[in-house]
């Protein structure tokens, strides 16, 4: 078995907002998906004196804020020390929001970050088990990518490309269902 135990250190992390932190951070190219789920175990290694806690964010692209990742009711997915050594939990499937589907990155952090106390041992915690899985592209609605400006009856038109497309209105590439185009008058 496989996992990370996460620490934290005395000095601030650079990046604006980070404070304290320790996270590991995964990458994904989630082109031509969406749908994406992610599930993991957090588990307590130690609880000792101060409370801490992982929490999973997401961010489309390298440069831009983490955003929490919202589980059930809104509230952050996160895994919070438990007062038993040994304790773990499974968290997920959770959905990565849509902004996550057929991006060319996106990065997945686990957040090691202080919730409480004031002084003694930080909490050992550990994350393992990280499963992330994606669906194909469900079409959601048609889209008419190209038209003719005029066409005349009786002869014959030219070509009327329609695409099937899923959420945010990513292409549906294995989209093979009837489309029916008719003409309005």
């Amino acid at each position: 078995m496989g996992g990370v135990v996460n620490g934290n250190t005395g000095t601030p992390q650079l990046t604006p907002g980070a404070g304290f932190v320790g996270a590991a951070v995964l990458a994904l190219d989630t082109r031509g998906t969406q749908d994406i789920r992610v599930r993991w175990t957090g588990g307590t290694v130690a609880p000792n004196e101060r409370d801490y806690g992982i929490r999973l964010q997401y961010r489309v692209g390298n440069t831009t804020a983490f955003l929490d990742v919202p589980g059930p009711g809104g509230a952050p997915v996160e895994y919070v020390r438990n007062a038993v050594a040994g304790h773990a939990t499974v968290l997920g499937p959770h959905p990565l929001p849509a902004a996550a589907d057929n991006q060319p990155l996106v990065e997945l952090r686990w957040k090691y970050y202080f919730r409480s106390g004031s002084s003694g041992a930080r909490a050992q915690l550990r994350l393992d088990e990280i499963q992330v899985s994606a669906g194909p592209v469900v079409a959601e609605s048609l889209a008419v990518a190209t038209a003719p400006a005029t066409a005349q009856a009786g002869s014959v038109c030219p070509p009327v490309v329609v695409h099937a497309l899923g959420r945010n209105g990513v292409i549906a590439e294995n989209f093979n269902g009837p489309v029916t185009v008719s003409i309005a008058g």
